[in-house]
């Protein structure tokens, strides 16, 4: 949740604890040593399985891709996956184009408050879901 709350701007702990309660087989993290520098949680929905979030240190791109593969792997073949990118996130778009995701819908993102750094958005790769960040 500290890892997070440096991307995300607040602390999220009781939603990334109940996301990974529900699907742990699907949640991965990434550390050097004893620091986190990425994690990736997924879970199944209605229409098949919903990766994020996704947060990764913007100078381990292939950190990223490395959690991002090993989350896929766990899912079942075939089954249609859906990731929520920010769109100032050019890395993570690049690597879902590479894999050949397509475009399927656009959001806006709003806030209250003071307003997330940029740089900040370059660290996440992938949304939960629009309710949950």
């Amino acid at each position: 949740a500290k890892f997070d709350s440096r991307y995300f701007g607040a602390n999220r702990s009781k939603a990334l604890r109940l996301t990974y309660e529900d699907s742990p087989e699907f949640c991965f993290v990434s550390r050097i040593e004893s620091k986190i520098i990425g994690y990736i949680m997924c879970y199944e929905a209605d229409t098949g399985y919903r990766i994020g979030p996704w947060v990764c240190t913007p100078s381990y791109p292939r950190t990223a891709k490395e959690l991002f593969s090993k989350c896929i792997e766990t899912v079942e073949d075939y089954a249609k996956l859906f990731v929520g990118v920010p769109a100032l996130n050019d890395a993570a778009i690049k690597l879902l184009q590479n894999l050949d995701f397509k475009l399927y819908s656009k959001s806006i993102r709003m806030h209250f408050g003071k307003k997330l750094e940029s740089q900040n958005m370059r660290g996440i790769f992938a949304i939960g879901g629009a309710e949950k960040g």
